[in-house]
């Protein structure tokens, strides 16, 4: 799917070559508005999620975008401090918020037995900072990891779900389970 995505973009691999290998990348000779998609685990805006972002000065963007996670779909606002650190790489730094369908499970979801706790709801509201760090090619592509962590703003709407003793164990040992999380995960964007 990855192979494909490059593929329509632009040609795989000859869409990353640099016009001039010699050339920075810097805010003012890039493009004021780009779109991505990044795929990340844990994150309070999906699995998967395509963003729209906006150039608003030489080192401040605003990222917005939806996604899907495993309790369904998700969106996101994030305001980035853009750093430039070498001639192709840049330090984001971003903090805002999503909100979205979220269900929370123990162990990650990895707990096999019957009286694993469940929680979910249909608008977890966060608040989010994200780290990260990007290379960028002259041609306007940009790949690179990130982390971050989510805290849920809202956490009264997160309840225990299931029935007898799944329900009983979470009540009683899972209260305040589910509303802090930390992700990390990768993105690849293209500034037009």
């Amino acid at each position: 799917m990855f192979a494909a995505a490059l593929a329509v973009a632009g040609g795989g691999r000859a869409a990353f070559a640099d016009d001039d290998t010699d050339a920075s990348v810097s805010a003012d000779s890039e493009p004021r508005t780009a779109i991505g998609l990044h795929a990340g685990i844990g994150t309070a805006s999906g699995i998967i999620t395509v963003a729209r972002e906006w150039r608003v000065s030489s080192k401040l963007s605003v990222q917005a975008g939806v996604g899907l996670g495993l309790g369904g779909f998700q969106a996101k606002i994030l305001p980035q401090l853009e750093l430039q650190l070498s001639k192709h790489g840049w330090l984001t730094v971003g903090a805002g918020a999503s909100g979205g369908q979220y269900r929370w499970h123990e162990q990650g979801g990895f707990c096999f037995q019957d009286s694993c706790a469940t929680k979910s709801t249909n608008l977890a509201l966060w608040g989010i900072t994200e780290i990260g760090i990007q290379y960028r090619w002259s041609s306007g592509w940009r790949f690179g990891p990130y982390v971050g962590g989510a805290v849920l703003a809202n956490p009264s709407s997160l309840e225990c779900t299931g029935a007898d003793e799944a329900l009983v164990h979470c009540e009683r040992d899972h209260v305040d389970d589910g509303q802090k999380r930390l992700f990390t995960g990768f993105s690849l964007v293209r500034a037009f």
